[in-house]
């Protein structure tokens, strides 16, 4: 007498379900490329305010405001270049730069005093 093992068909369907998974190999993710520096500059601003700024290859900024930095996208502008996540907008044009949060305008008249920010526009 010859014993027969019966498999639920529901335990068959999930076996093939998952076979997929175990067949194929993973496909290699090639690491996201770090973000070259172009240009670096420190502002000095009006009421004795400043901040430092680095810019990046992939259109971003990174500001330094004291122990507080903040990563803003490139964003669409008429003149200069416009750097804003919604909340927080840096404008420059040239050697020039300002500050919004919101609609309050916080750092007025910055001129680059160290670093070159000339040739990116």
């Amino acid at each position: 007498m010859t014993t027969q093992f019966i498999i639920p068909s529901r335990i068959i369907l999930a076996i093939w379900a998952i076979t997929p998974v175990f067949a194929v190999p993973a496909i290699a993710q090639s690491p996201t490329p770090t973000p070259k520096i172009i240009t670096t500059a420190v502002y000095q601003c009006d009421d004795a305010k400043g901040f430092s700024a680095k810019y990046f290859d992939n259109q971003t900024v990174q500001a330094t405001f004291g122990s507080k930095v903040i990563v803003l996208p490139q964003t669409q502008s008429a003149s200069g270049a416009k750097y804003s996540n919604g909340s927080v907008m840096i404008s420059t044009k040239g050697d020039q730069a300002m500050v919004d949060v919101g609609a309050t305008q916080l750092f007025t008249n910055c001129i680059a005093v160290g670093g070159r920010v000339q040739g990116m526009w």
